[in-house]
C-alpha cells in the first residue's frame, strides 16, 4: 500500500493472506492478477461483532478458525505467478460458507453511507453495542444476542433531505419474538411497571429474560426496541443542522423476527453496523 509520504508501505501479515477475488478470475487465463486481504487474528468483542457480521471491515474465515478473518481495510492486487507454487489452506468450504464470504466481502464497498447529520443521532446505538455485546453477565448483552441486524428506514427515502422520518428496525433471530395474529394486550402488571417511569434498556433487558409469558415477552421485545431509540440523541453542542435533520426530534421503532422480515423491506433501508458508525465529526 502507499505510505503517508506517498511511497510504498509494506505491511506485516503474520498470519497470511485470503484471496478476495472471485473464482473465475482466479482462473482465467486473461485475468492476470488476484485481490489478496490481510488474515486478522481477533479476540473479545470485536471478534463477536465481526462473527454476528456487525464489523463489515472483518469477514469471517470459518474452516480457518473461529479467531481469523480477511481484513478489508488492507487489500492489493498480486500477480498470479506469485502465487502459482504456494500451498493454501481453506478459508471458507461449502456453499454455504462461499456464498456468505461472498456477500460479506461485497457489503463492505455496498453499504450505504449516512448523511452527515444523521450520524450523531445513530452513533449511541454503537457505544451501547460495544459496550454490552460480548457481556455474559449483562442482561443487556444477553439479550443483544438474539438481535440479528438494526436497520434504519426512512419513510420518505434519503433523498427528499432533512428533516428525516427515522424507523430503527430490530431484526431478531427466528423464534425469539413470540408470534401473535394479533398484537396481544399488554398483561395489567407490565402495563404499570411501565407506566410508573421512563424504562431503560437495562431494566427492560433484565424483565425480559424472565418473561413469565409470551405476551409479557412480546411487549418486552418492543420496550426493549424503544429503549434503544430512546438512545438516539445528539450531544447538547450538535450543531442545529444535526439537531434538525430527524422529524419530530425522535426515531421510531418496529421489532420484527427475521422470518417476517420481507425482502421488500430490506431494499428500502439500510443495515446499521459498528464499522458503518464512525464517531461523530466536530462540529
Amino acid at each position: 500500500m502507499t505510505g503517508p509520504g506517498g511511497k510504498p508501505s509494506r505491511i506485516s501479515t503474520p498470519h497470511g493472506a485470503v484471496i478476495v477475488s472471485q473464482t473465475c478470475d482466479v482462473v482465467l487465463a486473461k485475468c492476470h492478477a488476484v485481490q489478496l486481504a490481510r488474515v486478522a487474528l481477533l479476540d473479545g468483542s470485536t471478534a463477536l461483532e465481526a462473527l454476528d457480521r456487525q464489523r463489515p471491515r472483518y469477514v469471517p474465515l470459518p474452516a480457518a478458525g473461529p479467531h481469523l478473518f480477511a481484513d478489508l481495510e488492507y487489500v492489493g492486487s498480486v500477480h498470479k505467478d506469485l502465487l502459482a507454487n504456494l500451498h493454501g489452506r481453506d478459508g471458507v468450504r461449502g456453499d454455504t460458507q462461499v456464498r456468505e464470504f461472498g456477500r460479506d466481502v461485497g457489503r463492505k464497498y455496498s453499504r450505504y453511507a449516512f448523511p452527515d447529520e444523521v450520524e450523531p443521532w445513530l452513533h449511541p446505538l454503537k457505544e451501547v453495542v460495544n459496550e454490552k455485546y460480548d457481556s455474559s453477565d449483562s442482561p443487556t448483552g444477553k439479550v443483544l444476542q438474539d438481535v440479528v441486524e438494526l436497520r434504519v428506514e426512512a419513510s420518505s427515502g434519503w433523498s427528499a433531505g432533512s428533516p428525516y422520518s427515522l424507523t430503527l428496525i430490530v431484526i431478531l433471530s427466528a423464534g425469539a419474538l413470540p408470534d401473535f395474529a394479533d398484537p396481544p394486550p399488554m398483561p395489567a402488571e407490565l402495563a404499570d411497571w411501565f407506566e410508573h417511569k421512563r424504562r431503560t434498556t437495562h431494566e427492560v433487558a433484565e424483565r425480559l429474560i424472565q418473561a413469565p409469558t409470551k405476551e409479557d415477552a412480546w411487549h418486552l421485545w418492543h420496550g426493549f426496541g424503544r429503549t434503544l431509540t430512546d438512545r438516539c440523541k445528539p450531544r447538547p453542542n450538535a450543531s442545529d443542522e444535526v439537531r434538525s435533520a430527524v422529524a419530530e426530534g425522535e426515531l421510531s421503532v418496529e421489532v420484527l423476527g427475521e422470518d417476517e422480515f420481507s425482502l421488500a423491506r430490506m431494499r428500502r433501508s439500510e443495515m446499521l453496523d459498528l464499522d458503518h458508525l464512525s464517531d461523530p465529526p466536530p462540529r
